[in-house]
């Protein structure tokens, strides 16, 4: 039985995949920073109104994020603003598997204050 422990031991080992999910190089906290300092609130909003816009996207192996599209519905505006933010914003780290770079679908919230 001792081997047979050793191996459910192995097989356990062998399933077990170290994952890191994508993140901006810059780290969260300069990610969250760069989002305030750059975002632009459409000319529509109400005034002390918050909107939430989820975006989704690919965190492709080159660290660049591919395919953004806004996942909630609101105003085009805010859609189109949360869009402009991932694409003109750092690079991301890609997420990594057993050591090895993997694509990576990844979704941000940005709030509109």
């Amino acid at each position: 039985t001792a081997d047979k422990a050793a191996g459910a031991a192995m097989k356990k080992e062998a399933s077990w995949s170290p994952y890191t999910p994508a993140e901006p190089v810059t780290g969260t906290e300069a990610f969250n920073k760069y989002l305030e300092e750059n975002i632009m609130k459409p000319d529509i909003a109400d005034t002390g109104r918050k909107v939430t816009v989820e975006v989704r996207f690919i965190v492709r192996l080159s660290g660049i994020p591919d395919s953004v599209i806004a996942v909630t519905r609101h105003p085009k505006p805010f859609a189109d603003e949360a869009i402009r933010l991932i694409k003109e914003g750092p690079r991301w780290k890609p997420a990594t598997e057993n050591g090895k770079s993997i694509e990576e679908k990844v979704t941000v919230k940005i709030t509109f204050r």
